[in-house]
């Protein structure tokens, strides 16, 4: 899974991305992992569906920032038009939090 900025004015900001992989794949700052075991998924009520988790450590304040994640893989269609094979969403973060604020929690 790789992320990206949609809107060529945005992208200074995607530098510092941090990937969380599932099972016991190290963190990574170039691209997420879902192992294989996940697949092929069945929608089962007992099977966890696959994830990967981003953390953007510089999102500015009051910005709508649009990303898209990609997931690459052999058997996987890429189509954008239809949004195949990939998830678009849009941050805004609207206030500051403090390392005081979250050790209080």
């Amino acid at each position: 899974v790789l992320s990206f900025i949609q809107n060529p004015a945005d992208r200074d900001i995607l530098h510092d991305l941090t990937y969380y992989s599932a099972g016991s794949i190290p963190v990574s700052s170039k691209f997420g992992v879902i192992p294989n075991y996940y697949f092929p998924y069945r929608n089962a009520p007992d099977h966890v569906q696959p994830f990967v988790l981003v953390q953007f450590k510089n999102l500015p304040l009051f910005r709508l920032v649009t990303v898209t994640c990609r997931f690459w893989a052999p058997s996987v269609i890429y189509d954008p038009r239809a949004m195949r094979g990939m998830v678009s969403f849009q941050l805004f973060r609207s206030h500051n939090v403090t390392q005081s604020q979250v050790n209080n929690k």
